[in-house]
């Protein structure tokens, strides 16, 4: 995986964002010149070297990959025209047709990773849409191997089903396992 890689993480500012931000800092994956991160409200003191916006169209021009890291309830505002670029979602329960439809990409890749991230000890389940080729799969597969295991499955049903097994957000607090 090429350092040069540029990502930008909307939403960077929430827990999931800024433990897949950490966790791909942490990995080499990225250098911290080359992530774009956006906040809503209050610019977080973390991620040093990193850009911080709350520009989310900015974000997106400056990266190769863009990961939605929003509460799905708040993502009808988020407008990005990706430009077809590489848009990788953690929003439970938004599909991949209407994340294409509103960003403007082909190249859609639906995860939903667990609040295990934070340790990373994440079980990912995700599927990517017919347009994402080999090249970003393995950066999806690097970006979620970064957080604990990840694997692509064949249907967006899959992820539902998989993500109640493996456990949510609120049903994981990170204290309670320590690698």
């Amino acid at each position: 995986m090429s350092v040069s890689l540029r990502v930008g993480v909307v939403g960077a500012a929430g827990w999931l964002g800024g433990a897949i931000a950490n966790s791909i800092l942490d990995a080499g994956i990225v250098r911290s010149e080359n992530l774009s991160l956006s906040y809503r409200s209050a610019k977080p003191e973390r991620f040093p070297g990193a850009f911080w916006t709350r520009d989310n169209q900015e974000l997106a021009a400056r990266s190769d990959v863009v990961i939605m890291s929003v509460r799905p309830q708040d993502w009808d505002v988020v407008s990005i025209d990706a430009k077809q670029k590489l848009i990788i979602s953690v929003m439970a329960g938004i599909r991949i047709s209407a994340l294409r439809q509103r960003h403007k990409t082909e190249r859609i890749v639906r995860a939903l990773p667990n609040a295990a991230a934070e340790v990373l000890m994440s079980y990912t389940p995700w599927i990517a849409s017919k347009a994402v080729e080999e090249c970003d799969r393995n950066i999806v597969r690097a970006i979620f191997g970064a957080c604990g295991i990840q694997d692509e499955v064949k249907s967006e049903r899959d992820i539902d089903y998989l993500t109640g097994f493996s456990g949510t957000g609120p049903a994981f607090h990170p204290c309670w396992h320590r690698p």
